[in-house]
């Protein structure tokens, strides 16, 4: 047998620890000044044979004394499982292998494919007038056949340089279904003058400035439906100069650049309106 102690804050305890599982001779707990320490030596070939046996502890009266004193050893715990052997379930299968050694970018066998949706009913393009400018040299005996270009090839905007129109003219005469029509005709002379037809589709307004009486010219504001953010509308100014009068062609220039700037003016107005400006 061995003697043993244990410190525990400055008490200790002694005791007897037998081999053969017989009852302890002494155990009791004293001061530390108090006690006297023996000791015996205990070969270690012993010590070993007695980790290898199960079942040759301390007898339960001494266990409870120790356990009740507070000094008894936690137990040790497993590692969150570390040491248990768990079965580890293993799927097999067959797996194709595609050898694509020329492939640089995804590998199309990971992707999966989309299908497509047709957009053209959900996404409209932006609603630009097409144009047709012409100059018929009096459209009055051409209007059968300017109709049936018009409606043929379905354009939005026809401007009309020397439409030759009278005033006093029937509106039957030169309508076309589909189309408002804008004109201006000259008062004195015959010739001349100028007609554009707009698809009735497009909100379509005259822009009402001051044009001098030798100008044969006029201003149209159209608003189509569909238009991109940067583009707010479209100003038409439908012209006919006639001859190269050097005083008509500087005044025709001039009251070109005045409006222009009164447009643009306006619209700055209106812009620094709805910014609260």
């Amino acid at each position: 047998m061995c003697s043993v102690f244990v410190m525990v804050n400055q008490w200790t305890m002694t005791g007897l620890l037998v081999i053969d599982n017989s009852p302890p001779t002494r155990l009791s707990i004293q001061p530390v000044d108090q006690c006297t320490v023996s000791t015996s030596s205990t070969h270690s070939s012993e010590l070993y044979a007695l980790k290898s046996q199960r079942g040759l502890g301390l007898p339960q009266e001494t266990l409870n004394v120790i356990k009740s004193n507070g000094i008894s050893a936690r137990k040790r715990g497993r590692r969150g499982g570390s040491h248990v052997r768990r079965k580890i379930p293993v799927i097999a299968s067959n797996r194709t292998w595609h050898n694509n050694d020329s492939q640089t970018g995804a590998n199309k066998y990971n992707l999966v494919k989309v299908p497509l949706t047709n957009l053209d009913n959900e996404i409209k393009p932006y609603d630009f007038p097409s144009m047709y400018v012409c100059n018929p040299r009096s459209l009055n005996n051409k209007i059968d056949e300017f109709r049936s270009v018009v409606l043929q090839n379905n354009y939005d905007l026809c401007v009309i340089s020397e439409s030759w129109f009278k005033a006093n003219r029937p509106t039957e005469f030169c309508d076309i279904d589909g189309y408002n029509l804008f004109s201006r005709s000259r008062a004195e002379r015959s010739g001349g003058g100028v007609a554009v037809y707009v698809s009735q589709r497009f909100q379509t307004n005259t822009i009402e400035v001051d044009i001098p009486d030798e100008i044969e010219m006029f201003w149209l504001h159209i608003r189509p439906n569909r238009l991109p953010r940067a583009v707010s509308s479209i100003i038409v100014g439908a012209l006919y100069f006639p001859d190269e009068n050097q005083d008509i062609m500087l005044l025709m220039l001039n009251h070109i650049q005045d409006t222009l700037d009164l447009l643009w003016l306006n619209t700055l107005t209106q812009a620094f309106a709805s910014w609260g400006i």
